[in-house]
């Protein structure tokens, strides 16, 4: 292999790193039907596992796809563990509103607590927990089930925090133009499931316990943190519209009439990031607030609304039980060609199946969509009182093609590294290395890892109807890697 072969290869890593950042906050516009969408990402997910880390996710559920789900649930009080070690733990009682007790876990040492299951299979895990004051970063905790690691991604588990404005009024200064507010912790008794914070995996992760004792150890990765239990249970089955609709029939409920509820976005009571402060935007005399020449905190959002996993919460009062239909005023103008997905939770929960995956196209101006498919606008049913809403940030569908572009990634970045333990850095570039011969199956990594990438700009040229300017530079890339062999 030449010089010239090297430094291609280089540049097809960066290059692919590059649109492995670009692709994770966005999905692909679907033109096809949903059927052809389940298909081919079930194709797709099957081409994730072929490829996947021995000790990742994706093996450790193909190792245990064929096991029971038990529907129970298991609680492991925090106070009642077995083992501490490396830090300061301590066990409080009635904390922050808690009826009972808790244990304070630092952000260094191991706690360990044994659980006892009857029913083996896979279960989920979630945990009741408080942030408490720390350095005001992201919990992590590595996760240990009888000592051993379950599967790669479970030694980084990812648990937020709460942010909100500190003042409940946005202030102006001495020119009458508003200031943004400043973003402070709300910490509050959160109740979340182990789960992939990226985005990489939309559901929470399942773990396998078979009958008998077993031993659960969290591992301090970063801050402290104060867990009232953690659960063994199951993760409900999501209905879809459809399901939810003949519900709504066959209990009579009907829409409501002549109700509108307006709640202005930058007003939400809670948000997982202090990035996500309220903005000004000043591109449509329809925003609320407007002004024509002074700044006025109308939107929340944008540009730094981005990662996977990020959240914005809002609290609404519902006058009276029934149907009601939701309304987003939006904008999406970072990326033509894409749209950016979100989940909505009403309450903690999805409302129904649909709920898991909105699409938001790619638009310069604001429009008002009210949440539906092609046929009708979907009904939500809420009862009277205050209720929560939810906006998360996700991957969507492109979640597997996430995964296939980091495997490729990373198994080039291997084949990099062996190519420089033989050339240097800086190669001669009249001399033959011979690396064909030198490294074992050099040229069969390249041609499949061509053939992968090539996979994925198909699938994405299948579900967008085009090759857009977002799926060329996977073609350029397959076709650097086929003139790499050659």
């Amino acid at each position: 292999m030449s010089t010239n072969r090297k430094n291609s290869l280089i540049a097809v890593i960066f290059t692919l790193m590059t649109f492995f950042m670009i692709l994770s906050p966005i999905s692909a516009t679907v033109n096809e039907t949903q059927a052809d969408s389940d298909a081919l990402l079930w194709d797709l997910l099957d081409m994730v596992s072929q490829y996947a880390d021995d000790n990742g996710y994706d093996q450790y559920l193909k190792e245990y796809s064929n096991e029971d789900r038990p529907d129970s649930v298991i609680r492991i009080e925090g106070e009642e563990y077995i083992e501490a070690e490396g830090g300061r733990f301590e066990i409080i009682e009635n904390y922050m509103g808690l009826d009972g007790k808790a244990v304070i876990t630092p952000e260094s040492g191991t706690i360990s607590w044994a659980v006892r299951v009857e029913e083996p299979g896979l279960y989920n895990l979630r945990i009741h927990y408080f942030p408490i004051e720390g350095k005001s970063a992201a919990i992590e905790r590595m996760l240990l089930i009888n000592k051993e690691l379950p599967f790669k991604e479970a030694e980084l588990i990812s648990f937020d925090r709460v942010w909100g404005n500190r003042d409940n009024e946005v202030k102006r200064d001495d020119r009458n133009n508003e200031l943004r507010p400043v973003q402070v912790e709300r910490p509050r008794w959160l109740l979340e499931s182990f789960m992939d914070r990226t985005g990489h995996y939309n559901t929470p992760y399942l773990f396998y316990f078979d009958k008998g004792e077993h031993t659960i150890s969290l591992a301090a990765v970063r801050e402290p943190v104060i867990i009232d239990y953690i659960e063994l249970y199951q993760e409900e089955e999501v209905k879809t519209y459809d399901q939810i609709k003949k519900e709504y029939q066959s209990m009579g409920l009907k829409p409501t009439e002549g109700h509108l509820i307006k709640v202005q976005a930058e007003n939400a009571v809670r948000k997982s990031s202090p990035t996500l402060y309220p903005i000004s935007d000043r591109s449509s005399p329809l925003m609320e607030p407007y002004h024509i020449s002074k700044i006025r905190m109308n939107a929340i959002g944008g540009y730094n609304w981005r990662v996977p996993g990020q959240w914005i919460e809002w609290e609404i009062e519902v006058p009276e039980t029934g149907l009601y239909k939701i309304a987003l005023k939006r904008k999406q103008d970072h990326l033509r060609g894409v749209y950016a997905t979100r989940s909505l939770t009403i309450d903690g929960k999805y409302p129904f199946e649909e709920m898991k995956s909105l699409k938001f196209n790619f638009n310069r101006g604001w429009q008002t969509d009210i949440l539906g498919n092609e046929e009708e606008a979907y009904l939500f049913y809420l009862t009277e009182g205050t209720h929560r809403i939810r906006l998360t940030a996700t991957l969507g569908d492109i979640a597997p093609l996430i995964r296939i572009i980091q495997n490729s990634v990373l198994t080039l970045n291997e084949t990099y590294r062996k190519v420089v333990m033989i050339t240097s850095t800086s190669p001669d570039p009249y001399r033959d290395y011979q690396l064909e011969r030198r490294i074992p199956n050099l040229l069969d990594t390249l041609t499949e890892q061509a053939e992968i990438i090539e996979m994925v700009a198909d699938y994405l040229v299948h579900l967008t109807g085009e090759k857009s300017d977002m799926i060329a530079p996977l073609y350029n890339l397959s076709s650097q890697l086929k003139d790499i062999v050659k």
